[in-house]
């Protein structure tokens, strides 16, 4: 499983929107050193992994374990396509036009909210 390039740059791009690009890790040790150690500390916040976490948990909890196997075809699976092609193949709405990719900006939301939270980013 691993979100294709377009839903991790929008991801990356709404992190960085509300001002968490910051508390971004700068590597993979980095990043697991932060996401392993957190306790709700301040040094520990990794927004970018917090809100890819947060997408995959929600999309695991409505479409279960498949969105981490890979594609028919052996490639990775991103969730939100994944999700969005399950919600339109069995959708019986023919004009419905719905997409997950709106979970990016609540993912991100809510790690301002956390960030806020912790004390790392003022409310104004």
């Amino acid at each position: 499983m691993k979100f294709c390039q377009p839903h991790w740059e929008s991801l990356r791009e709404a992190i960085r929107e509300r001002g968490l690009y910051r508390f971004v890790a700068k590597s993979g040790p980095e990043v697991m050193g932060k996401m392993v150690a957190d306790h709700g500390e301040a040094e520990n916040f990794e927004p970018l992994m917090g809100a890819h976490n947060a997408i995959l948990s929600q999309i695991m909890r409505i479409g279960g374990i498949d969105v981490m196997m890979d594609n028919p075809d052996g490639t990775e699976r991103c969730p939100i396509c994944y999700a969005n092609a399950k919600h339109k193949e069995f959708c019986t709405d023919p004009v419905c036009t719905y997409s997950y990719d709106h979970f990016i900006e609540r993912a991100a939301d809510d790690a301002l909210a956390e960030a806020t939270r912790r004390g790392l980013v003022g409310t104004a």
